[in-house]
């Protein structure tokens, strides 16, 4: 008789799980790293463009199934520079823009290099260097995944944090990117698997059904 309620209890958690995941589910994939077209779209900005020395490029390696965002940086001004040391890469335009209100912050599967890495999302209605940033330590040579709360992007206006901020609107997201501005000198290399939009309180509920 026990065994048949546990067996009866059992099924019904399993039941409520599945309902959980069809109704809402934690892990929204906004890039998956798969093959060489996966890149091909993506755009490559470095400080080389204003005269600057830094220089980084984008694609997918099929020995480790992921892409790579790697090059040298270089702190030498440019011609229309005070400073340089940047690269960066950027998805092409959500258009329209995506709603993630559903979710409360950004996951990166990513082996690192020890450096510290910028993420940037680019809100509608933004002026075109108005970025939300959030900066982060990936470590090296392991993937980790890395998890950036919403809450935790600050408004800039060239790399700079702006006097008047706002609160992020994740209703809004028209693009989305990763910024090397580590203020030291030499290679750098970032793997990259997927960029994920997640829900962190539904992925915990999740995690407290699977262990019943």
């Amino acid at each position: 008789m026990a065994s048949r309620i546990l067996v009866q209890n059992r099924r019904v958690i399993e039941g409520l799980q599945m309902k959980f995941l069809d109704d809402k589910n934690p892990v929204m994939p906004l890039f998956l790293f798969r093959s060489k077209e996966s890149v091909s779209d993506w755009e490559v900005t470095a400080d080389e463009k204003f005269g600057g020395k830094s220089r980084g490029s984008f694609r997918y390696d099929p020995s480790i199934d992921a892409a790579v965002f790697e090059g040298e940086l270089s702190l030498d001004p440019g011609y229309s520079m005070k400073k340089s040391g940047f690269v960066s890469i950027n998805a092409p335009h959500f258009d329209p823009p995506i709603d993630l209100e559903d979710y409360d912050a950004l996951r990166l599967k990513v082996k690192g290099d020890g450096r510290i890495w910028v993420a940037n999302i680019k809100q509608e209605n933004r002026a075109p260097f108005q970025l939300f940033q959030s900066s982060c330590i990936i470590p090296a040579n392991q993937w980790t995944d890395v998890t950036l709360p919403f809450r935790n992007f600050l408004l800039t206006w060239r790399g700079m944090v702006d006097a008047d901020q706002m609160p992020f609107d994740a209703t809004l997201v028209e693009r989305v990117g990763l910024l090397m501005a580590h203020r030291k000198e030499g290679p750098f290399r970032l793997a990259i698997k997927e960029i994920a939009a997640v829900n962190t309180k539904e992925l915990q509920k999740e995690k407290r059904y699977n262990l019943i």
